[in-house]
């Protein structure tokens, strides 16, 4: 990398964890929804097995989303001009160098109907089809996604008009529409 492209590139950022007070009211929602799914499967005899079914199905879904909650707690990012890497608890690390990614999207996921509440999230593949995903819960996530858009548009990588509009939703420069090279400079023209 050239020195004249640091200037290019946003502060290198370390350490980035996930937004504790989210991680514990999620890991509440799902204890709570593993005792009141379970809860009754536990104390009360001789339910009836379509409630059986119904409940064990939810308490199941409830058991997942707190393991995979519980997962991000001890999550750690790191994203510079040469990539990202994410550390997690068990002692695993995966990166992506920049040079390697092949595809970018950014969604957004709502919890109401009026789409006021949800979050954004951000899918880096790899070349070798390795995808990494980060929520717009995670510190300085507008940076991460900053970084992304940097090194898609370096690349010549294209993104979709969803993702474009969440990018310019997260504050991140438009330089790029869909079906356009990211970096294209004539803005309305469409790539073939």
């Amino acid at each position: 990398m050239a020195d004249d492209d640091q200037n290019y590139w946003p502060a290198a950022l370390e350490n980035l964890s996930y937004d504790r007070v989210s991680i514990t009211g999620d890991l509440v929602r799902g204890v709570f929804g593993i005792a009141a799914t379970f809860g009754p499967l536990l104390l009360v005899p001789d339910v009836h097995p379509v409630f059986v079914a119904i409940l064990g199905s939810l308490g199941a879904l409830f058991s997942w989303f707190l393991i995979r909650t519980g997962m991000r707690w001890p999550v750690r990012v790191a994203v510079s001009p040469n990539g990202l890497s994410l550390r997690n608890g068990v002692g695993s690390t995966e990166t992506l160098a920049w040079q390697d990614l092949q595809a970018v999207q950014l969604r957004y996921y709502s919890t109401r109907r009026d789409r006021d509440e949800g979050w954004l999230q951000l899918e880096l593949s790899h070349r070798s089809g390795q995808k990494l995903k980060l929520d717009s819960n995670l510190a300085e996530f507008g940076t991460v996604g900053e970084y992304a858009a940097i090194a898609a548009q370096r690349h010549g990588l294209t993104v979709d008009t969803t993702s474009a509009d969440n990018f310019l939703f997260l504050g991140v420069a438009p330089r790029w529409l869909t079906d356009r090279t990211v970096g294209d400079e004539n803005p309305g023209e469409t790539t073939t």
